[in-house]
Formats: structure tokens, C-alpha cells, sequence
């Protein structure tokens, strides 16, 4: 939002102490909408409300510190490449990847757990189209398939980490009828 690292890192305390002590999030209610928009919102209300104080409440204050651990948010945050996005359209992208990122992980634990370790670290570029896959005709000499095996293979494990996404959004949501709703809200903060 524009605030040095000092600053922001004052505001997140202060913003998560408030959260806590005036039990902000009872207050969430599932049919106003997602339970991220609202932490949006109180987020944006009260730096609003800080910014119209004219002052920066510092770590402490006469307040319980909670500890929060800023050097590896800011070690993270400082290799984020410059962009033109929003806040809240970098949370929902943050949302989206780290969704899709345990998605990906429990598939990778499923495969490990049937011996294919190997197998799915050389396929994983075809399933998250980072980096340049290898060539399917160089891993099926190395496993002694075929590249048709291979792209099957593939296929099924798309299958699959499309539907454990869906599983992971769906312990995120009220309803099965919530899922579609925010799997297209995944999609679009990829998208951006």
C-alpha cells in the first residue's frame, strides 16, 4: 500500500493485534461473502482509520507485542518482480498459488507413495508449465515407456490435481455449490 517496511510492518502489528483483541472475526459472516474479502476489508478500514489519526501506532505502544516474524515476509516480498497489481488482486493471486501449490504437493505425496518419485519429478514442468519441459521422447528411453504412456500419464495427473484443487477449495466453503464459484475466482487471479 505504498508504506515503508517499517511502517508496514507496525501496521500488520497493530492491524493483527486489533483482529485479536476486539474479536474481529467473529463478525465474519459466510453469507456477506469470503472469508479473505473480509480481512481485506478490515485490513483496508483500518489502515484508512490509522492514515485519519495521523499516526503510526509502533510496535508495542504500551500494548502486548504479538510476535510476527517480518524478515522472511520481507525476504519473500523483496523477490517479488514489480508489477501494476493491487493489493487485493496480489492477495488473490497469493491465495490462488498457494492453493494450487498444496494441491500440487499431495500429488506429489501420492506419487512418492506408489514409487514414482522419480517419474513425477521429471513430468512435474508438463503439469505446472514452469520452466521448459524435457522432451517426452528423452524420458520414455529414460523409464523404458513410450511417449504415448508418458502423455497419458500426464493427462491422469492433471485429472487429478484439477480435482484436488477442487478438494482444497472445497474446505475452504460452506457448500459443494461454493466450489465452482471459487474455482473461478482462482482462475481469474492466475490470470492477472
Amino acid at each position: 500500500m505504498g508504506y515503508s517496511t517499517a511502517d508496514a510492518q507496525d501496521l500488520t502489528q497493530s492491524f493483527f493485534g486489533r483482529l485479536i483483541e476486539k474479536r474481529l472475526v467473529a463478525q465474519a459472516d459466510y453469507q456477506r461473502g469470503r472469508f479473505r474479502t473480509f480481512l481485506l476489508t478490515a485490513l483496508r478500514r483500518f489502515v484508512i482509520n490509522e492514515w485519519k489519526r495521523g499516526r503510526t501506532v509502533r510496535a508495542g505502544g504500551g500494548k502486548q507485542v504479538l510476535p510476527l516474524e517480518f524478515a522472511s515476509a520481507e525476504k519473500v516480498f523483496s523477490l517479488e518482480p514489480s508489477h501494476n497489481m493491487t493489493p487485493d488482486a496480489l492477495f488473490e493471486r497469493q491465495w490462488a498459488v498457494q492453493v494450487l501449490e498444496h494441491s500440487l504437493a499431495r500429488l506429489e505425496q501420492q506419487q512418492r507413495e506408489l514409487g514414482k518419485s522419480d517419474l513425477f519429478d521429471r513430468l512435474v514442468p508438463y503439469l505446472t508449465m514452469c520452466g521448459e519441459p524435457p522432451g517426452y521422447e528423452a524420458i520414455a528411453s529414460e523409464f523404458g515407456s513410450t511417449t504415448a504412456a508418458l502423455k497419458m500419464t500426464v493427462s491422469r495427473w492433471r485429472k487429478e490435481l484439477g480435482r484436488l484443487v477442487r478438494e482444497e477449495i472445497r474446505t475452504t466453503v460452506l457448500s459443494d455449490e461454493d466450489v465452482d464459484d471459487e474455482l473461478s475466482s482462482l482462475m481469474t487471479a492466475l490470470r492477472t
